[in-house]
């Protein structure tokens, strides 16, 4: 099995018992920010591979334009997690309070909601990364 690298490559090793993860960025995006190259995303594909997904959110000002790319995302990845970060956060407590999600959700600060779904156990061989 390949290890996880930390350039996001396709390397890892596409084990059918890793979770499907969705990762919202946070706010502050414009036309000319690439958040799919920040460390914490870059960490999360090089230990989920294609189980990892990440909509590039240009503009994120449009608060309304994110819940309805993060919906979309959710409707054709179908995650069995979801993590954000900054304004990652309120966006998953908006798609969960207008039904979008039910399942799990965490954000930056390890607060990890459940909510009415069956979802597997979360089984990876990444450690997390400690903040403090």
């Amino acid at each position: 099995q390949d290890s996880p690298d930390s350039t996001g490559s396709d390397s890892v090793a596409m084990a059918d018992d890793l979770p499907k993860v969705l990762y919202i960025h946070g706010g502050g995006s414009t036309d000319n920010t690439d958040r799919t190259v920040e460390p914490f995303p870059v960490y999360l594909r090089g230990c989920y591979g294609k189980r990892f997904h990440m909509v590039e959110m240009r503009l994120t000002h449009d608060f309304e334009a994110c819940i309805r790319m993060q919906a979309a995302a959710i409707r054709e990845f179908r995650p069995d997690v979801i993590i954000g970060r900054s304004q990652g956060g309120p966006t998953i407590m908006q798609l969960i309070r207008r039904k979008f999600w039910a399942g799990f959700a965490a954000d930056d600060r390890r607060l990890f909601f459940h909510f009415q779904r069956k979802v597997p156990p979360m089984q990876t061989a990444c450690v997390a990364i400690d903040k403090t």
